[in-house]
């Protein structure tokens, strides 16, 4: 009898761990701004990586350089969020393309945006709101107007306005 009780919570236990860790978040960061949001999700216990230019391969968390290389990390069994900045170009490219890919598998994901601030120019705030107003359509589409939020806090220097937009985004997204 001890047996079978201690078998039943055994198997309890075994199904809280493995359900408990599907309903957590794996987030998928795509550039500067992605690569900051998941830096933040993983300090505070939660998995991800970064798809990133060559160029930023010093950074601390697992990097990919093609959409099938994360392709062979993604299972359906998982939740994904894709966070991106919308005024980089290689984000936006990536984005674009991961988008289709996942959607393709049936993988379940949300996707965080940042849109640029005023002065990145004029150039990266058309594409963006050209890409923006596509994802509008979407329902797992969410987005900061980081130049809307930071008005409010003017007076904090700009790394620590940063890392505020990071906690934004995780706040609205979880």
């Amino acid at each position: 009898m001890i047996s079978i009780i201690l078998i039943v919570l055994v198997i309890m236990f075994l199904f809280f761990v493995i359900t408990k860790n599907r309903r957590k978040y794996i987030f998928i960061g795509l550039g500067t701004s992605g690569l900051n949001v998941t830096k933040s999700w993983i300090q505070k216990g939660g998995k991800g990586f970064a798809l990133m230019d060559k160029k930023y391969q010093k950074e601390k968390i697992n990097q990919y350089d093609t959409i099938s290389e994360i392709l062979s990390q993604i299972s359906k069994r998982r939740k994904y969020i894709i966070v991106s900045g919308l005024g980089g170009k290689t984000s936006k490219k990536m984005l674009v393309d991961l988008i289709k890919v996942l959607d393709a598998k049936n993988i379940q994901f949300k996707i965080l945006a940042y849109l640029p601030f005023k002065l990145e120019g004029s150039i990266r705030n058309d594409q963006a709101m050209q890409i923006h107003s596509k994802l509008m359509l979407r329902s797992n589409y969410n987005f900061i107007e980081i130049e809307r939020e930071l008005e409010q806090q003017l007076d904090k220097e700009l790394p620590v306005l940063l890392k505020k937009m990071d906690e934004l985004g995780l706040e609205m997204i979880i």
